[in-house]
């Protein structure tokens, strides 16, 4: 399902699919929620829950990861900010052609060194990575809906909604159908020797 798609489907278990609906710009005849209105409003809302499990089923659950060349900075060490798109969590460090792993040590959270490198020596890092956001109406995520069900993110979202609006109860339930629908979810195996990076919270 698209982003629109979701929240269109958060905006019926919401009871405002009535209200919510699109305007068109004028000058490009695209379609946008006005941001002034409260179809704007209701869509940035839904969007950020939508977005919030979506960085947690990534980070908690599949984990995509992808290898980088890097270069060793002074002391054998590595700068884990400077990749994109960002870290969840380190899988591997190889050597150059990517043969053999490496043993690292992290320095601090997001630095880390190898064992026996030295400056200016090319490494590969194996690393998991968090999507980037949805954030257009025709974005959808990289996840095939046969691995992770759109009422994950439906869920989220329609409990965002509720909790704006400070009916606790209605958004207790979908917080909960939410969490319960992720417990579903088959994730990768993962080392206790993986360090985790950050962790976003749902709320």
């Amino acid at each position: 399902m698209t982003l629109k798609e979701m929240c269109q489907r958060a905006a019926e278990l919401t009871d405002r699919a009535d209200d919510f609906v699109t305007t068109v710009n004028p000058a490009t005849q695209e379609e946008w929620y006005d941001p002034n209105d409260d179809p704007g409003i209701w869509f940035n809302v839904m969007k950020q829950g939508i977005n919030t499990a979506y960085r947690e089923v990534a980070r908690k659950l599949l984990m995509p990861d992808m290898r980088v060349e890097m270069e060793l900075g002074e002391g054998g060490t590595l700068n884990l900010m400077s990749l994109e798109p960002g870290i969840s969590k380190i899988k591997a460090v190889y050597n150059s052609d990517g043969s053999y792993a490496l043993q690292y040590d992290f320095v601090t959270q997001f630095e880390i060194r190898v064992r026996g490198g030295r400056e200016g020596q090319d490494v590969i890092v194996q690393y998991a990575f968090v999507p980037d956001s949805l954030e257009r109406f025709t974005d959808e995520p990289i996840f095939p809906e046969s691995l992770v069900d759109p009422a994950i993110y439906i869920a989220a979202a329609a409990s965002k909604i509720w909790a704006m609006e400070r009916k606790f109860q209605a958004a207790n339930y979908h917080q909960s159908e939410y969490y319960g629908l992720l417990a579903t979810i088959k994730g990768d195996v993962k080392s206790s020797k993986d360090r985790r990076i950050r962790r976003s919270v749902f709320r």
